[in-house]
């Protein structure tokens, strides 16, 4: 390759001199005052394309395996360190990521950087552990790399170990690098929170051994023993209670599993959001406290009251601790039956009314009959009805359900009113004071005629039906 140099002001004619072309010489040069000579020597722009070109193949040979083409495209002169791709991902990133630890010793040799970063600030070992190869592992430690590298989250190779449950990489890790252990991401995320988040059961014991502590919060307060229990899986729950018992003992075990988070949940609450009864009976037999409650006021009763895990609501209901705190009243004022009754739960209902549950208790004015009525679950009213619940109980400024549900003249709110009827309730609301008193009656009546008209027809039945009955 040759430059040309200027003299300029000399009169001179322009020298042509040999110069080596040397890769990432050449703006030097430029700004010294040589140009390339285009029209001399066509090489020098071809030198470019030529390199990217050969980088291109080495990236596609390292992808395959090809250990004899990368040496030989090695050799011609293609860079080990090149980046690629809208993410600078290295030669050696896409090695490791797909196992091939002889085109990984092989870049190596070639002078390639152990713990050089894409643009997500991952490493090579980084994507070696998130692919479960441990051989690459193995061969990227040997040269140098950095088990506590971290990336743009925070989390080092560890982290993706246990994500992937990878038992063979965590051993080599917690081998090389201990106190990754404790690392923690984004989040304050540790490796043993990260396999509890994807449910790799099998991580744990090895992540415990090592000196994880399942104690540790996150950000929230959540442990991991309540990422396992919001995952719903058993095994991690297992092998987390199993680990901690024998590190800590018995007062260890009690602590992690009443734990709360900064929103007052345990894990038994978290259970109870499940429609398995598996985890609420493990957490009780290993001594969960089913009278702690949330940040709400709400008891695992409630919780389950109010999702309708009627597996999980039998399951609370044998244990002789919870049934003194059946009519426990939440921050809202609500019961666990009131809650099933306001939600159309009569299956729910049905379990607490069977276990004793108060069906008159009231709470703002209201009791489970009227939340029943109200809601128009008729399955409920039966329930509270056969339960003894007192049919003429008054709610609010004294209207009584039975005149104001029946004003929508609906199919099963007719039946719930011939049920109280059944009852013995006492209507004393004339048609006139139901249309001032109720508002549903109101915005009915502002609409137009044909609503005052239904609506007074609704009344008119609710009255004939008193009559008859």
């Amino acid at each position: 390759m040759t430059f040309m140099r200027s003299c300029a002001g000399s009169g001179q004619r322009s020298e042509h001199l040999p110069i080596p072309a040397a890769a990432g010489v050449l703006p030097c040069f430029i700004q010294l005052g040589w140009a390339p000579s285009q029209r001399r020597n066509p090489a020098c722009a071809t030198m470019v394309a030529r390199q990217k070109s050969g980088n291109k193949q080495l990236v596609k040979a390292a992808i395959k395996g090809n250990r004899v083409r990368v040496q030989v495209l090695l050799k011609q002169g293609a860079s080990p360190n090149a980046t690629y791709g809208p993410h600078e991902h290295t030669v050696l990133h896409k090695a490791a990521e797909a196992g091939h630890e002889r085109v990984v010793e092989a870049l190596l040799r070639a002078g390639a950087a152990v713990d050089v970063r894409c643009s997500f600030n991952l490493t090579a070992l980084h994507l070696a552990a998130a692919s479960k190869q441990y051989r690459a592992m193995v061969a990227l430690l040997r040269a140098g790399a950095s088990p506590m590298a971290k990336d743009n989250n925070g989390s080092t190779p560890l982290h993706y170990s246990a994500c992937m449950g990878h038992k063979s990489g965590m051993r080599l890790l917690l081998q090389r690098a201990p106190d990754s252990v404790h690392a923690t991401s984004t989040g304050h995320y540790t490796p043993l929170h990260m396999a509890c988040d994807t449910s790799s059961h099998w991580a744990v014991p090895i992540l415990i051994k090592g000196g994880a502590s399942a104690a540790a919060a996150a950000a929230g307060g959540i442990t991991c023993l309540h990422l396992a229990c919001l995952k719903g899986h058993l095994l991690t729950v297992r092998n987390l209670l199993n680990g901690t018992a024998s590190q800590g003992g018995r007062a260890a075990l009690l602590s992690l599993i009443n734990a709360r988070g900064t929103d007052g949940r345990t894990a038994l609450l978290m259970a109870c959001n499940l429609d398995t009864e598996y985890l609420a009976v493990e957490l009780l037999l290993c001594g969960a406290d089913p009278s702690m409650t949330d940040a709400q006021g709400r008891l695992p009763l409630h919780i389950a009251a109010q999702t309708n895990r009627f597996r999980v609501m039998d399951c609370l209901l044998q244990d002789p601790d919870i049934v003194r705190h059946l009519n426990n009243i939440d921050n809202s004022g609500q019961t666990p039956l009131l809650t099933a009754c306001w939600m159309g739960h009569d299956q729910v209902a049905k379990q607490l009314l069977k276990s004793g549950a108060d069906t008159n208790i009231r709470t703002h004015g209201m009791t489970p009959l009227h939340a029943a009525l109200e809601g128009r679950h008729v399955g409920c009213l039966e329930a509270l009805l056969a339960a003894g619940a007192d049919a003429n109980a008054l709610y609010g400024a004294g209207m009584f359900d039975a005149a104001a549900v029946s004003l929508e003249g609906v199919y099963p709110l007719r039946r719930a009113v011939r049920l109280m009827f059944s009852q013995g309730v006492a209507l004393t609301a004339t048609p006139t004071n139901l249309l001032r008193v109720c508002p549903a009656v109101q915005s009915k009546a502002a609409r137009g005629s044909q609503h005052r008209a239904s609506s007074s027809r609704a009344v008119g039945w609710c009255c004939s039906a008193l009559l008859r009955g």
